[in-house]
């Protein structure tokens, strides 16, 4: 049996980061070095940037819509992306000394440009999702708006995410300097998260779980920073605006990944399960509705205190030993029940009556649920075992599986329903890749060498619009077999052009030669044949093949 090897691979980090740091912290030092690079103007007149002061003040509340801009259509950010440039094009040009508004004007212009419109990211290394809180199906999202009833406040949010750190402006970076911090919040409406590729299949595995509860986390923060105000933000301390996050989110839980030989897993900072823990104590001392009905009126009125009430909890700072204290109570009775049945059990078998106690006959291995001797006719059996989908932490469109040889007819019935979810959630995901891979090997064709030599018997020539769907097949197939494409493509991506195991989806194979090989050609043996990719005078695509190695399939 392999031993089970616990790696700590990273912690999850959901910080967000409240006006106050951002404002005394990061922004006076990206002023200091100078991280922007001077935006070209057309003339060498030096222009006066205070007529385009004059006029951004005119606007009513002028200063609070720099720092919590509300925009709710594409033409109200195209016009204040327009406008936005114009101002901070003019101060960062200026051969004169700022004044304190110049300069305060100059870096909120500069943050509203880099997460609206990817100022000074690198080029390709940053993407943009506008999120509009009221309709977002997010987990979060629905559980604060819809479940606590805290209204949605208007205006877009603005996630920027980035394909490394290298990619990130100076004042984004020096953020994400420390390697565990994952997402942050910038002002009302602002989210910075890192999205690298990772190296290898398990830390990809895991950042697939940990970043969309980043992201949800994030959300939050943005949720209730909209809701209370640029300058309400700091009237909620710490731990009730990552405690609410991590609460709303689940991003205080582990991630694991478990593989034959050993198990991969992230786990939160310390602080975090601390908060964690604050809203666990409250929901069990207060009950979850009641708990929902004081996060709507704390939000309300910018009062974390409202959440203790009832609790005889006199000072904010009494919490963390409260909670502490009521976690080993738990632990202490669940220590005492179980030795209580150990000792009923024994007393029970030294004294002969053990065998007196109808014992159950079987659990569900899905759910877990206890049947006995009398109603185990309830639990199916199935050999060899059978494949059951269970809901995960995020919802019923992310199923996880397991074979289980016995299982209750709830969760045989929802099984169905969850493994119909997340076929059409797969299917939806492939429809969209499908249509992202189209781009790419459109592109990736064009440049495909030229091959004049049609002579050699052992080609495909292929119209270019057929390539494109036959390397797109392809590319899904690499992806998704088994066992959503293993009918639907007759090439898959060469062992040899997946060293590094990309994703063919978003981008090609760096090569054209040996990058494709047949699935299966024969019925009787496996003859890999391996293709290279090139192109003829009149314009079409050809696969050049030749045998590899040939083996019997069985």
């Amino acid at each position: 049996m392999n031993q089970r090897i616990v790696i700590l691979l990273f912690s999850l980090s959901f910080i967000g980061v409240l006006v106050q740091p951002i404002a005394d912290r990061w922004l006076p030092v990206a002023v200091s070095e100078s991280p922007y690079v001077v935006i070209p103007s057309h003339n060498d007149e030096v222009r006066d940037c205070q007529p385009l002061i004059e006029k951004l003040k005119r606007a009513p509340d002028w200063e609070t819509r720099l720092y919590d801009p509300v925009i709710s259509t594409p033409e109200q950010l195209e016009d204040r992306i327009r406008t936005y440039e114009e101002i901070y094009s003019c101060l960062s040009q200026s051969v004169l000394p700022l004044s304190a508004e110049q300069q305060s004007i100059l870096r909120l212009t500069g943050f509203f440009l880099i997460f609206t419109d990817g100022l000074y990211a690198a080029e390709g290394g940053s993407t943009l999702d506008i999120v509009d809180l009221s309709v977002v199906d997010d987990p979060a999202i629905q559980r604060i708006r819809d479940q606590a009833g805290v209204p949605a406040p208007p205006g877009y949010v603005f996630v920027r995410s980035y394909a490394s750190r290298e990619a990130m402006p100076l004042p984004i970076r020096q953020i994400f300097e420390e390697l565990n911090v994952a997402g942050v919040t910038m002002f009302t409406r602002y989210i910075a998260v890192l999205d690298e590729n990772k190296s290898t299949w398990a830390e990809r595995a895991l950042q697939v779980q940990s970043l969309p509860r980043t992201i949800s986390h994030e959300l939050v923060h943005t949720y209730v920073n909209s809701n209370l105000g640029i300058d309400e933000i700091n009237r909620l301390p710490t731990w009730y605006h990552e405690g609410l996050a991590i609460y709303f989110s689940h991003s205080g839980e582990n991630q694991a990944i478990i593989t034959p030989n050993f198990t991969l897993y992230t786990t939160p900072p310390p602080d975090y399960i601390q908060y964690d823990l604050n809203f666990k104590f409250l929901e069990a001392n207060l009950g979850r509705e009641l708990l929902l009905e004081k996060v709507r009126q704390s939000i309300a009125n910018g009062e974390s205190r409202i959440l203790l009430e009832g609790l005889d909890i006199m000072n904010e700072s009494e919490l963390p030993s409260r909670s502490l204290a009521w976690k080993a109570e738990q632990e202490q009775i669940r220590t005492i029940g179980g030795t209580a049945v150990l000792l009923i059990m024994a007393y029970l078998l030294i004294s002969g009556r053990l065998n007196q106690i109808p014992s159950p006959a079987a659990s569900c291995e899905a759910c877990g649920s206890i049947y006995w001797l009398w109603n185990k006719s309830k639990l199916h059996q199935h050999s060899p075992p059978a494949r059951i989908w269970i809901e995960g932490d995020l919802g019923a469109e992310f199923p996880y599986s397991k074979h289980v040889h016995q299982v209750c007819q709830r969760c045989s019935t929802e099984s169905q329903e969850l493994r119909k979810a997340y076929e059409e959630r797969m299917l939806r995901e492939l429809a969209s890749a499908r249509e992202q891979a189209n781009r790419v090997y459109r592109t990736w064709l064009q440049f495909a060498p030229l091959h004049a030599d049609q002579s050699d018997q052992n080609i495909s020539l292929l119209p270019i619009e057929e390539a494109i769907i036959t390397f797109t097949e392809a590319a899904l197939a690499t992806k998704y077999s088994p066992p959503w494409q293993k009918d639907s493509a007759a090439f898959e991506f060469a062992d040899s052009s997946r060293a590094d195991e990309p994703d063919f989806i978003t981008s090609a194979p760096a090569g054209y030669k040996d990058v494709v090989q047949a699935i299966s050609p024969s019925a009787d043996t496996r003859l890999n044949l391996l293709g290279s990719v090139a192109k003829n005078l009149a314009g079409n695509v050809i696969i050049i093949w030749r045998e590899a190695t040939q083996r019997n399939k069985f």
